[in-house]
């Protein structure tokens, strides 16, 4: 075998497993529905199908350093004492917790 039929029988061999991706992937695509209302993935004819999705609060990473700075900004912006669950509802929906917001006080009441 010459060395221009291996590389025609190469490129060949490539096309095909080009055309098998491409259609296997399309097989994927139609397998599953998309809900545009909802974005959600909904598999038929599976037992997964009688249950309804939970709704997952999207939660925002805040740094320390950056709570901090709000933790501060508030205090210096309010004109009366601002209570521990002022700030809780401030940092509701964030990767804040409590005691980071009682130890951001504790380091801005010590300076």
């Amino acid at each position: 075998m010459s060395v221009e039929e291996m590389d025609n029988d190469i490129n060949n061999e490539i096309e095909i497993e080009e055309k098998v991706e491409a259609q296997e992937n399309s097989e994927t695509e139609e397998h599953f529905e998309t809900d545009e209302n909802h974005s959600e993935i909904v598999a038929e004819n599976s037992e997964l199908a009688q249950f309804q999705s939970a709704n997952i609060e999207e939660i925002e990473f805040v740094e320390a350093e950056r709570v901090e700075s709000i933790i501060e900004s508030v205090l210096f912006a309010s004109d009366s004492p601002v209570s521990l669950h002022t700030f809780k509802e401030i940092f509701k929906g964030t990767s804040v917790k409590v005691e980071q917001i009682r130890r951001s006080l504790e380091i801005l009441s010590v300076e």
